[in-house]
């Protein structure tokens, strides 16, 4: 962002680092899975 290059951020609270690779099957992790694969499927 501080260079001008497009960004996307989605702040999870409670969401640590790696939350996904330890936690797949989470609701947090498909959640978050899911906004990914809807960014890329937007370029």
């Amino acid at each position: 962002m501080e260079h001008g290059v497009a960004v996307y951020l989605c702040v999870r609270p409670g969401a640590f680092h790696g939350f996904d690779q330890l936690a797949p099957a989470s609701r947090i992790a498909q959640s978050a899975f899911a906004d990914r694969v809807a960014f890329l499927r937007a370029l």
